[in-house]
């Protein structure tokens, strides 16, 4: 069993990423179930795509007068709120700056986007921190990620013009972690301050909630007497310590899961109906010169439809939760027990039989308890326990055969030649009752 453990840890990144891909398998088959979460009407997506700069590459590139023109449409349709996935930093190229900045203000719900950096230490003073108003939230003691330093800000005078910030990191910024996103921090710290990311705020923006009246514990984000569609909700989002929340997604990127996103050449050159009342509209460029295309489950997708699909997860109330220790010990007890059962009642292929059903039936059961009842359970732990338990069952039985092999020699040595011993021993069959007719000679002397 030591040797078992040493393994086990010598290899446990490999694990921990053999343990990541099942995950993925059952994202891929919650969706092919028709399990999965159907995006909210009330989300829509605004996308700068490949399209729409290829439109009009023949008299322009698109720039951030184009951007202008999608917020100074938007400014009069009564969005509730505007999650922009755009940065604009204090850069030299200033073209179009003030009629970006006129329309921004003319919207007057954007919440724009800064990006940070996570680590130890104290964290370094950045005068967005205090303009925000970040500086001004609650404090926790919870062990959210700490944000050490704010990377990119807005330049100043989007910082204004905004109505809220938030972060759009979407996950710890150390290189060696697995790419694929299943899970962002919704809510940082910096010197105990909350941060919000720009999901969250975003979802405190649309309720019209005060992120001082929301409660954070240590497993759980509370949002209390909500009113939403004529009804009074209270939303609790699970999270683990360090303030992340699994992420419930609706599936690969195609009109049928996400039928509410439109190109931003197509909104502004037609005059197609869209109800944009009362929407989150999510303003973003996901075309291939952006580089913001991320890893999930399903496929490639861009950054801002990760963040449409957590701000989903916590509409619908559709959580994804990790399993609790108790519900994991149960399982434990339940494999042993099982396991116990087959060390007494099975022998040789039979045990070994049993044993890999037993192994097929957690996976299976794993599978079924994401799907049906939205519970993450790791299997690898469970794994490593039932192929431990069945390692040292097998050797125990074996151990236990050797034994009674070696107290029936010792008792037939007496009675019987070396030779016969040894026919014995080479073909057990011959001891079988039944006997045989032959015609044989006896003498008698």
């Amino acid at each position: 069993m030591l040797f078992i453990g040493l393994f086990l840890y010598t290899f446990k990144n490999q694990f921990m990423s053999f343990e990541k891909q099942i995950l993925d398998k059952k994202y891929l088959m919650k969706h092919k179930l028709q399990k999965s979460p159907k995006m909210s009407n009330d989300i829509i997506h605004i996308n700068i795509d490949d399209n729409s700069k290829l439109k009009l590459k023949s008299n322009h590139f698109w720039s951030k007068k184009d951007d202008a023109k999608i917020f100074d449409k938007l400014s009069s349709k009564e969005t509730s709120i505007i999650l922009c996935d755009l940065l604009y930093t204090n850069r030299q190229d200033t073209i179009g700056n003030k009629h970006l900045i006129n329309s921004i203000e003319k919207c007057e719900n954007i919440i724009s986007p800064f990006v940070v950096e996570y680590g130890e230490g104290n964290f370094q003073k950045n005068i967005f921190y205090t303009v925000s108003g970040l500086k001004y939230n609650p404090t926790t003691n919870n062990d959210f990620l700490n944000i050490k330093k704010i990377l990119y800000t807005p330049m100043q005078d989007i910082i204004r013009a905004s109505y809220g910030y938030g972060y759009v990191n979407l996950g710890h910024n150390r290189s060696f972690e697995d790419v694929v996103i299943r899970k962002i921090p919704i809510v940082s710290k910096i010197n105990d301050v909350i941060v919000p990311s720009i999901s969250f705020e975003s979802i405190l923006v649309f309720f019209d909630y005060s992120i001082d009246d929301v409660i954070f514990d240590n497993n759980s984000i509370d949002i209390n007497e909500i009113n939403y569609n004529n009804q009074i909700l209270n939303i609790s989002i699970p999270i683990d310590k360090n303030g992340y929340m699994n992420i419930n997604y609706v599936g690969d990127y195609s009109i049928q899961n996400y039928p509410k996103s439109y190109s931003a050449i197509d909104y502004l050159e037609k005059e197609k109906s869209i109800n944009l009342v009362n929407k989150i509209v999510v303003v973003s460029d996901v075309s291939a010169s952006s580089n913001d295309i991320k890893q999930t489950p399903f496929q490639h997708m861009a950054g801002s439809y990760v963040l449409s699909n957590a701000i989903n997860t916590i509409i619908s109330q559709d959580f994804l939760y990790n399993s609790s220790l108790l519900f994991e010990s149960a399982i434990y007890i339940i494999l042993l027990l099982l396991l116990l059962i087959i060390t007494i009642n099975f022998n040789g292929i039979a045990f070994v039989v049993t044993s890999i059903f037993c192994i097929i039936s957690l996976i299976l059961v794993s599978f079924i308890i994401f799907i049906y009842f939205n519970i993450v359970f790791p299997v690898m732990n469970s794994l490593f326990l039932i192929i431990g338990a069945i390692i040292f069952s097998g050797a125990y039985k074996f151990a236990e055969i050797e034994k009674e092999k070696g107290e029936f020699e010792g008792s037939l040595r007496s009675y019987l030649s070396p030779i016969l011993l040894k026919k014995i021993k080479d073909n057990p069959e011959i001891l079988k009752t039944g006997g045989e007719r032959k015609k044989i000679s006896v003498i008698f002397t």
